[in-house]
């Protein structure tokens, strides 16, 4: 499963460092500065930093705090809540055509039935019902 967030992570990552226009570079280092501070405040080490970013890592509470944060930084996570619109920005980058529409509605039905108290466990589940659905529908980013 955390391959699968991880590779949400990396296709965002992709998709930011495609172009070299301005708006992407300032993208990317909004997304560095994400994962910087993210590590400061979860108290996350360089190695947490390498196992989310490396696919197949085992994922440990320090792992998944450190996705909940980039998560809820990114907009995608809001309040322990699924926040819709940050879910439909980061998916609708693989298109804006019906079938794709779809599909992300349908992802963030399943996904906003996901109820979890941790903070951490929340998030981690909601990343990895966001990565398995679009796994799901072919949807790549």
């Amino acid at each position: 499963m955390l391959r699968n967030i991880i590779l949400v992570w990396i296709t965002l990552s992709a998709v930011i460092l495609r172009d070299s226009t301005a708006a992407d570079l300032k993208n990317q280092q909004r997304l560095a500065a994400v994962f910087a501070e993210c590590k400061i405040s979860e108290s996350a080490t360089d190695s947490d930093l390498l196992k989310l970013k490396i696919a197949g890592s085992v994922k440990t509470p320090a792992v998944k705090c450190l996705s909940t944060c980039i998560s809820e930084k990114m907009g995608i996570i809001s309040n322990r809540q699924l926040n819709v619109e940050g879910v439909m920005k980061l998916l609708r980058s693989a298109g804006n055509d019906e079938k794709v529409i779809h599909s992300v509605n349908e992802i963030i039905a399943e996904c906003k039935k996901i109820r979890e108290s941790d903070r951490c466990e929340y998030g981690s589940k909601v990343m990895d019902c966001i990565n398995d659905g679009g796994l799901k529908r072919g949807i790549t980013m």
